[in-house]
């Protein structure tokens, strides 16, 4: 399996994430939105979006580990922040995105929504990954 990374001419390079990312894999697997809860189904942090952040991407760790793939195969990453805001909310989303694939980089699209499945969440992150 291969998988390619790259940033064409005419799209200007972003260092946290690849516009384009094609593989030769057999197998796709897609990882559901994962949220700021616990294994009980609690909210992890109350109101507090960085605690959020920290525990939909353990979460996803948690999914991808049990899909039987690893953070290198993830080619793609979708980031759905409920109001979103720059100054505020950008510097943890991508403090903990860019931490998390601090190996190889994902093509990622972050998206500013006005709410999610529940009222009390603040994030969610899907992902799709590869493997042979």
């Amino acid at each position: 399996m291969e998988i390619e990374r790259f940033d064409p001419d005419g799209l200007a390079a972003r260092p946290f994430y690849h516009h384009v990312v094609r593989s030769t894999a057999t197998t796709t697997v897609h990882i559901s939105g994962q949220v700021g809860l616990d294994s009980d189904g609690n909210v992890v942090g109350g109101e507090d979006f960085a605690a959020h952040i920290r525990q939909a991407y353990s979460n996803l760790d948690t999914a991808l580990a049990a899909a039987s793939v690893t953070r290198d195969q993830v080619v793609k990453v979708t980031t759905f922040v409920v109001d979103y805001d720059h100054e505020t909310k950008w510097p943890h989303v991508k403090e903990v995105h860019s931490a998390f694939f601090s190996e190889v980089m994902p093509a990622w699209t972050v998206i500013g929504v006005e709410a999610l499945a529940r009222p009390d969440l603040l994030i969610e992150v899907e992902a799709t990954a590869v493997s042979d």
